[in-house]
């Protein structure tokens, strides 16, 4: 637990202070979606087929540290360092760049007892996974983007 909750101080630390090239609207609109998408894919992912989960199965007070904690912020840095203006080659590296990160820190919670998998769920489904995530995650930015025009 320590270990996530040093994780979402530097989280949201970093978040704070850094630049931002996003606008306000942007942050919101990723937060809500963020959290509503988690929200689904885990109702399923882990509630209804178990195939991973926080701390122990089933529902959780602990697992609000994630819904609020972890994911709307971390996703908040991905949309806000995104190379729009970079080529292609970039916004790939930049995407995979983010996956193994992600990847990474899933496994540190698996080590540190936070995160759980089933015999079903392996963490190379994640990585295969969290590339798709993020480019939702963009899609959702330019639906944001084309409703503030």
């Amino acid at each position: 637990m320590t270990f996530l909750l040093i994780t979402v101080a530097i989280f949201h630390l970093t978040a704070i202070f850094v630049r931002k090239r996003v606008t306000w609207i942007d942050i919101y609109g990723t937060v809500l979606f963020t959290i509503s998408f988690q929200l689904i894919v885990d109702t399923y992912l882990d509630l209804k087929y178990n195939l991973y989960g926080y701390f122990d199965k089933g529902a959780d007070f602990e697992t609000l540290i994630f819904i609020f904690g972890i994911y709307p912020v971390v996703n908040i840095l991905v949309v806000n360092f995104f190379p729009n203006t970079k080529g292609l080659v970039t916004k790939i590296i930049y995407i995979l760049a983010w996956s193994i990160f992600s990847v990474a820190y899933e496994f540190l919670l698996l080590w540190n007892g936070i995160f759980y998998h089933s015999d079903q769920w392996h963490i190379w489904y994640s990585g295969l996974i969290y590339p798709f995530l993020i480019i939702i995650l963009l899609l959702n930015l330019k639906l944001i983007n084309f409703i503030k025009k």
